[in-house]
């Protein structure tokens, strides 16, 4: 079960939730879903691993294309898989504070 997290902005006073929302918008969003919630490094990181089969020559890879194509899909798949913990991270490198009941 994914324990859904609350995260405040100390300046501004947002409040930004993490959970299950985020699998299901990361799924459909992919980057877009990062770069809407700020998470400007880690969608652009999933763009360049989700992308990087399409513009790489087949000709000059050493592995076969269809293996690096499984990759990218497979990375794309850790980033969906594991959203909550990658947005709860950038929050808390941006300086957000988690205001869930029972948090450290």
């Amino acid at each position: 079960m994914i324990q859904r997290r609350n995260f405040r902005q100390p300046a501004t006073n947002a409040v930004a939730s993490v959970g299950l929302k985020t699998v299901i918008g990361t799924l459909f969003a992919g980057p877009f879903y990062y770069w809407s919630r700020g998470a400007l490094i880690e969608g652009t990181i999933m763009s360049v691993f989700g992308l990087m089969s399409i513009f790489v020559d087949d000709e000059t890879l050493s592995i076969s294309a269809d293996t690096f194509d499984n990759i990218g899909w497979a990375v794309w798949g850790a980033f969906v898989l594991l959203s909550p913990l990658v947005l709860a991270w950038s929050y808390r490198r941006r300086g957000w504070i988690d205001i869930t009941p029972g948090a450290e």
